[in-house]
């Protein structure tokens, strides 16, 4: 990937922001967990039937969906119980007190 296909987030220093963390980028509302000492991006709203995933349980590199028990990978985005459904991933980036998130593909 470009560097230019990182988006900044405005506003948001990673340093002092809570966590999980709403952000918009490039027209897609994302989630940023912190899993240890880093943080994974991933799409707000569950692909399985648009529930929101900010208060999903984080389990390891693993998100569990709170509304359906859905169990998505921070890494790929595919969802371990149900094959087929699989949710956006982010790298997430900090530098200076900037984030910034990018796709993964």
């Amino acid at each position: 990937m470009a560097e230019s296909d990182w988006i900044v987030i405005e506003g948001v220093n990673p340093a002092t922001a809570q966590y999980p963390l709403g952000v918009a980028a490039g027209g897609e509302e994302i989630l940023i967990f912190r899993v240890g000492a880093k943080l994974c991006g991933i799409q707000r709203i569950c692909p399985h039937q648009e529930a929101d995933l900010e208060g999903g349980k984080v389990m390891g590199e693993m998100l569990k969906c709170p509304h359906h028990g859905y169990i998505f990978r921070f890494d790929t985005g595919r969802c371990l119980n149900f094959p087929g459904v699989n949710a956006d991933v982010y790298e997430v980036s900090t530098d200076n007190d900037t984030l910034r998130v990018r796709r993964r593909t």
